[in-house]
C-alpha cells in the first residue's frame, strides 16, 4: 500500500481551470485531472515555480465557478511532453465543501 500524505479524498476531475499569476491581464488555461477539497492537480504547457502564487478560476460541473487563490506546491514534467503536472494547494478561503 501506497504511503499517503494526503487529508482529503481526491476525485478525478477534467474540467477547465483558469490560472493567473500576479499580473491581472497575463492568464492561462489548464485542464485538471483531480481535485479535493484543499487541492487540485493540472495539466498546463508552460513552467510554473514552486511556490508560486496563483488566482484559479475551476470550472465545476453544475456548480457556479469557483474563484479562490492556490500555492503550487510540486511540479513534474510529463514525459515525452512540454506539458507539465502541477500540484496547487487551496488556500483556506476556497474550502471545496461539497467536494466529500
Amino acid at each position: 500500500m501506497k504511503n499517503e500524505r494526503r487529508q482529503f479524498r481526491r476525485f478525478k476531475h477534467q474540467d477547465a481551470v483558469r490560472i493567473q499569476r500576479k499580473d491581472p491581464i497575463n492568464y492561462h488555461g489548464a485542464l485538471s485531472h483531480d481535485i479535493s477539497r484543499k487541492g487540485l492537480k493540472v495539466d498546463v504547457p508552460y513552467f510554473i515555480p514552486l511556490g508560486a502564487e496563483l488566482f484559479l478560476a475551476i470550472s465545476m460541473e453544475q456548480q457556479p465557478l469557483i474563484e479562490c487563490r492556490g500555492q503550487v506546491v510540486w511540479v513534474e514534467k510529463r514525459r515525452y511532453s512540454d506539458h507539465y503536472m502541477v500540484g496547487i494547494e487551496l488556500n483556506e478561503r476556497c474550502d471545496l465543501i461539497d467536494i466529500q
